[in-house]
């Protein structure tokens, strides 16, 4: 057997079993002839390593082995060096054995034992190097078993592995059962292929997304956002428990085929959220954004039996409709709770299509009272996060109701006069201040004070829709 023609088996036992079968003959022939038993001198044990399983080996003329035994299952590559060609045959083997199952391929299971398994190397005609790859059929059947018992290699988070668990474990068991009949003709029951998708279809059921901002994102007057997008990944237990799902990728769709996000690929963080950031200067899609879960990435070869898991994100221009108020009122110098003021400015805002006041925290309500124009310009865009869109529009009045004459016996008039600060939350922006005096009279001083501050609040409301649209 000349150098470059090396047959390496790992299963030493075979090649020391044929020495002892050579020993055994020559003392049992010399028994049978009645001599003098002589002493034989044994063969020389072969190297494992370096044989052929037939004692002709490989046939040097043409460069392939021509005699030698098989195994089971074998593979060939070639290349200009022995590692080259190695590699090659074990990738040729690893298709042999999975199949057509691409996702099969980033298992990590080693397919393929160099110092246990065949391993053959030749010299092809034109110089490169071939080396054949095997396995025996044991060998074979404990890489299938080894395949049943790993995890798949997919984006799956931490959050949803426990969920998605059984249907992992049906599809391994399945594909493996696929292979062992194909490679080993053996007989097998394979899970349900629906089942598989019951399963995976259960859990993509309890996942929700959801827009940040109630009513859809805000827009400014030019269309553009006020905000990136903010999506929210849970996942919804039986009993309304929401458990936020970290790490989970999403593809935001953009209708229009225009593109207006510096990515369309985010991850979810720690909390469940996700943001996808607007390109500078870019307009709403007319026909909106959709943010779907990535199945691929999720569920690497399971995506097909997930159903889409999606959220369409609408957006809105910010205006009156949303809005909250903080009101100081004073009748002769003193302040009062009875809200008679705002009462009437949220009865006009009504009226014309605002929806009710939003009553703000007591603690929220006294900190922002005594913030100067500054300092609420910069706190607003903080807190417009906390509410969420169910603010868009804060108005700060300061008023004082006065006694200012008596029109009879019992008619009084009263002056009410005011000022009121419009900001937009979002921005901090102030986008108005209105100042005014009315006077109106009643029977009695308080009917004439609750008249003053009531016609003060209908002359401020109707500056504000002029300034902020309702919508």
């Amino acid at each position: 057997m000349t150098p470059n023609h090396q047959l390496r088996f790992g299963r030493a036992r075979r090649a020391d079993k044929r020495t002892l079968g050579l020993l055994t003959s020559a003392l049992l022939g010399v028994a049978a002839c009645g001599g003098t038993p002589q002493v034989v001198e044994p063969p020389k044990p072969v190297d494992p390593q370096l044989q052929s399983d037939r004692p002709d080996g490989p046939d040097p003329a043409n460069g392939t082995a021509t005699s030698r035994v098989p195994a089971f299952i074998e593979a060939s590559g070639e290349g200009a060096t022995e590692a080259e060609a190695y590699d090659r045959a074990v990738a040729e083997l690893e298709h042999t054995i999975y199949g057509d199952h691409g996702w099969s391929f980033e298992l990590n299971v080693n397919i393929h034992d160099h110092d246990a398994d065949l391993v053959y190397r030749e010299e092809t005609r034109d110089g490169q190097l071939r080396v054949i790859v095997g396995l025996e059929r044991d060998s074979l059947g404990t890489v299938l078993a080894e395949i049943g018992e790993q995890d798949l290699t997919t984006g799956l988070p931490a959050s949803l592995a426990v969920a998605f668990a059984p249907a992992y474990q049906m599809h391994l068991d399945r594909y493996v059962c696929e292979r062992r009949q194909a490679l080993l003709s053996e007989d097998c029951v394979a899970p349900r292929e629906q089942d598989i998708a019951d399963s995976i279809a259960d859990v993509a059921r309890s996942i929700e997304l959801s827009g940040l901002y109630l009513g859809g994102l805000p827009l400014d007057a030019n269309s553009e956002p006020l905000r990136p997008v903010v999506i929210q990944a849970e996942r919804v237990e039986p009993d309304g428990h929401r458990i936020p799902l970290s790490d989970v990728p999403l593809i935001a769709s953009q209708p229009d085929g225009r593109d207006v996000l510096q990515s369309d690929e985010e991850v979810t963080g720690a909390d469940g959220r996700v943001r996808f950031e607007f390109l500078a200067r870019q307009p709403w899609p007319a026909r909106g954004l959709v943010i779907t879960l990535d199945r691929e990435r999720l569920l690497g070869p399971l995506a097909s039996y997930c159903p889409p898991v999606e959220f369409s994100l609408a957006a809105r221009a910010i205006g009156l409709k949303r809005w909250s108020l903080i009101a100081t009122e004073r009748v002769q110098g003193q302040q009062v709770e009875d809200g008679v003021f705002r009462a009437a400015l949220e009865n006009s805002l009504q009226r014309g299509g605002a929806d009710p006041r939003v009553v703000l925290a007591p603690d929220t309500a006294e900190l922002l009272s005594h913030a100067d124009p500054t300092e609420l310009a910069q706190a607003l865009p903080e807190l417009a996060e906390v509410w969420r869109g169910r603010i868009d529009i804060l108005v700060v009045a300061d008023l004082d109701s006065e006694y200012a004459s008596r029109m009879s016996t019992y008619r009084v008039r009263y002056e009410a006069r005011g000022s009121a600060m419009v900001f937009n939350v979002w921005t901090g922006e102030r986008l108005d201040t209105i100042e005014t005096t009315v006077t109106a009279s009643g029977v009695g001083e308080a009917r004439a004070d609750s008249a003053a501050r009531a016609e003060l609040a209908e002359t401020i409301a109707a500056q504000m829709k002029r300034v902020v649209p309702i919508q």
